[in-house]
Protein backbone atom coordinates (compact mmCIF):
# COMPACT_ATOMS: atom_id res chain seq x y z
CA UNK A 1 0.00 0.00 0.00
CA UNK A 2 1.22 3.64 -0.89
CA UNK A 3 2.05 5.74 2.43
CA UNK A 4 0.48 8.23 0.56
CA UNK A 5 -2.96 7.04 -0.39
CA UNK A 6 -5.38 9.45 1.01
CA UNK A 7 -2.93 11.66 2.27
CA UNK A 8 -2.74 15.68 1.92
CA UNK A 9 -5.35 17.79 0.34
CA UNK A 10 -8.22 16.90 -1.41
CA UNK A 11 -9.18 18.07 -4.48
CA UNK A 12 -12.45 19.37 -3.42
CA UNK A 13 -10.59 21.92 -1.56
CA UNK A 14 -8.04 23.09 -4.39
CA UNK A 15 -8.69 25.68 -6.79
CA UNK A 16 -8.34 24.21 -10.41
CA UNK A 17 -4.44 24.14 -11.50
CA UNK A 18 -3.60 24.47 -7.64
CA UNK A 19 -1.12 21.86 -6.68
CA UNK A 20 -1.36 20.45 -3.57
CA UNK A 21 1.43 21.98 -1.32
CA UNK A 22 0.04 25.47 -2.60
CA UNK A 23 -3.60 24.50 -1.40
CA UNK A 24 -1.92 23.40 1.55
CA UNK A 25 -0.08 26.58 2.64
CA UNK A 26 -3.44 28.35 1.50
CA UNK A 27 -5.11 26.46 4.44
CA UNK A 28 -2.57 26.78 6.94
CA UNK A 29 -2.45 30.42 6.32
CA UNK A 30 -6.12 30.50 7.14
CA UNK A 31 -5.60 28.78 10.31
CA UNK A 32 -2.61 31.04 11.19
CA UNK A 33 -5.34 33.94 10.91
CA UNK A 34 -7.64 32.13 13.58
CA UNK A 35 -4.55 32.13 15.72
CA UNK A 36 -3.84 35.55 15.29
CA UNK A 37 -7.46 36.34 16.30
CA UNK A 38 -6.40 34.66 19.90
CA UNK A 39 -3.82 37.08 20.25
CA UNK A 40 -3.79 39.70 23.57
CA UNK A 41 -5.67 39.61 26.92
CA UNK A 42 -8.55 40.07 25.49
CA UNK A 43 -10.75 38.23 22.53
CA UNK A 44 -14.09 39.22 20.28
CA UNK A 45 -15.16 35.51 20.18
CA UNK A 46 -17.50 36.68 17.37
CA UNK A 47 -15.15 37.19 14.89
CA UNK A 48 -13.15 34.22 16.25
CA UNK A 49 -16.19 32.62 15.27
CA UNK A 50 -16.07 33.97 12.08
CA UNK A 51 -12.27 32.97 11.25
CA UNK A 52 -12.57 29.82 12.39
CA UNK A 53 -15.84 29.01 9.77
CA UNK A 54 -13.81 30.78 6.88
CA UNK A 55 -10.98 28.74 7.23
CA UNK A 56 -13.10 25.86 7.90
CA UNK A 57 -15.00 26.26 4.34
CA UNK A 58 -11.51 26.98 2.80
CA UNK A 59 -10.98 23.06 3.93
CA UNK A 60 -9.04 23.65 7.60
CA UNK A 61 -9.91 20.97 10.05
CA UNK A 62 -10.35 21.86 13.88
CA UNK A 63 -10.94 19.66 16.90
CA UNK A 64 -15.16 19.77 16.64
CA UNK A 65 -15.14 20.92 20.31
CA UNK A 66 -13.56 23.98 19.88
CA UNK A 67 -17.09 25.17 18.02
CA UNK A 68 -18.59 24.33 21.59
CA UNK A 69 -16.25 26.77 23.44
CA UNK A 70 -16.72 29.58 21.25
CA UNK A 71 -20.61 29.16 21.49
CA UNK A 72 -20.19 29.11 24.85
CA UNK A 73 -18.03 32.25 25.13
CA UNK A 74 -20.55 33.57 22.76
CA UNK A 75 -23.77 33.15 24.98
CA UNK A 76 -22.34 34.51 27.47
CA UNK A 77 -20.48 37.79 25.94
CA UNK A 78 -20.76 38.54 22.54
CA UNK A 79 -17.96 40.75 22.63
CA UNK A 80 -15.08 39.95 24.72
CA UNK A 81 -13.55 37.07 25.92
CA UNK A 82 -10.61 37.66 28.58
CA UNK A 83 -8.14 34.63 27.51
CA UNK A 84 -5.10 35.79 29.67
CA UNK A 85 -6.29 37.01 32.99
CA UNK A 86 -4.23 39.90 34.53
CA UNK A 87 -1.19 38.42 36.46
CA UNK A 88 -0.68 41.11 39.78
Amino acid sequence: MDCRQGSGVSRATRRPGESPSDAAMSIMFEMSKVWDELEGPTVNPTMLREALLRSRDKGAVWDTAIYSIVDRVISIDRAVWIVQPLRR
